[in-house]
């Protein structure tokens, strides 16, 4: 019994890890930003990828 009650633990902490991963607040280019590109339009990415398209942070989320 005890082995099933450390499986199940352990199965339980496991997967609350791994949900929290991805809140998509950050990827490995930097968080992510809401970036005006030199043509004028207004994206939500890595600030990396704002920062590599020569263009403007606005706020960061």
């Amino acid at each position: 019994m005890k082995i099933v009650i450390a499986l199940f633990c352990t199965a339980l902490f496991s997967l609350t890890a791994y949900a929290g991963n991805g809140e998509g607040r950050a990827t490995a280019m930097g968080p992510r930003v809401t970036c005006e590109l030199p043509n004028g339009s207004v994206e939500y990415i890595p600030s990396e990828y704002c920062k590599a398209y020569k263009g403007k942070i606005l706020y960061w989320n």
